[in-house]
């Protein structure tokens, strides 16, 4: 009796003991917990933190250093990877993923109308010193090209001028009337580089141009022409600068062409004699030098983006004179409005 009694004393023993210990596990495992929980809660907290001073950093930068990160030509560093553009990584602490620079393509057309003064001062012509006198004419050039969610395109650029002006000759000291009859044209193609740089939108262009200069002197008894048609190499940079985020723009433009060609010149009248010798000159150089600069406003049209422009322009066309008939320094100033669409 005495040892049943001993098992049953050792048996409950036993089972307080394992029951303690069931417990006291159960209560580490709840305090375990609890902490675990207070941790998450704690980085959760940090995480609405987090993402709170982002949203604020993107509003400030948004503020300050151009158009709307959200904006419809936004493509988002995230989704496409801007620093592949070079407009994330630059120090410059610029503007980035917020323009067609970064994260959109498409095409995009212009319209411009350059009301442009010729500048050709005195001309010497078969020992006649010819002034004549050009208004401001319209011109039109067209503009069409296309660009990748890289910033690289293409671009074709059309422009006409073909205006007369009348002036004055005077011819072994007697004074008469001329005429002056002046067609520019020029066509470019060419490849069109964008990138961004501490807040400055660049495009770099270089192609090839074919160029027309054409000019046609009449007075009484006296006609001389020279026609002058090259291709050569052509490249431009602009440069724009956005003012916050109001759609509203600085820019500038330059462009340099070298063309080369055959200028072939005609006579009448009493200057028909040159066409016995038929006067040309093969592989002539024509320099062509362009500026513009101006402002431009862009908005949300549906899902293009509309943008008007207008700017001062100025061109310099510098034809050495052939045989001593008729060389041209030709010069245009004026004016210049734009419209267009990118899509």
């Amino acid at each position: 009796m005495k040892i049943g009694k001993s098992l049953w004393c050792a048996a409950a023993a036993f089972a307080i003991l394992t029951s303690a210990s069931h417990m006291a596990t159960a209560a580490n495992y709840e305090t375990n917990m609890d902490t675990r929980m207070t941790a998450v809660e704690a980085n959760m907290q940090r995480i609405e933190q987090l993402e709170a001073q982002l949203a604020s950093l993107r509003s400030e930068l948004a503020s300050n250093y151009g158009p709307s990160l959200t904006s419809s030509h936004a493509g988002g560093c995230d989704s496409l990877g801007c620093d592949s553009l070079g407009c994330c990584d630059s120090g410059c602490l610029d503007k980035c993923c917020n323009d067609i620079t970064c994260g959109s393509n498409g095409f995009y057309a212009a319209v411009e109308i350059a009301v442009l003064e010729a500048h050709i001062g005195t001309v010497r012509v078969a020992g006649a010193n010819l002034t004549p006198d050009f208004d401001y004419e319209a011109t039109p050039r067209v503009i069409i090209g296309y660009e990748n969610v890289y910033g690289f395109g293409v671009r074709a650029r059309y422009f006409d001028y073909d205006h007369a002006a009348s002036g004055v000759s005077i011819i072994g000291g007697l004074v008469g009337g001329l005429t002056l009859g002046l067609e520019v044209e020029a066509i470019d193609l060419e490849a069109t580089q964008r990138t961004e740089f501490c807040s400055w939108d660049m495009t770099v262009a270089g192609g090839l141009r074919y160029g027309k200069l054409g000019a046609a002197i009449d007075v009484p008894g006296l006609g001389v022409a020279a026609t002058f048609e090259g291709v050569g190499p052509t490249v431009a940079l602009e440069a724009r600068r956005f003012a916050g985020n109001s759609g509203i723009a600085l820019f500038g433009k330059t462009r340099a062409s070298l063309l080369y060609g055959d200028n072939n010149i005609t006579g009448t009248g009493a200057a028909a004699i040159i066409n016995a010798v038929n006067p040309s000159v093969e592989e002539q150089l024509l320099q062509v030098w362009e500026i513009s600069l101006g402002a431009e406003y862009a908005w949300q049209a549906g899902n293009a983006e509309a943008f008007l422009a207008v700017a001062l322009e100025a061109q310099a066309w510098e034809l050495a004179p052939v045989f001593g008939l008729l060389g041209l320094d030709l010069g245009f100033v004026g004016p210049t409005s734009t419209f267009g669409l990118r899509y």
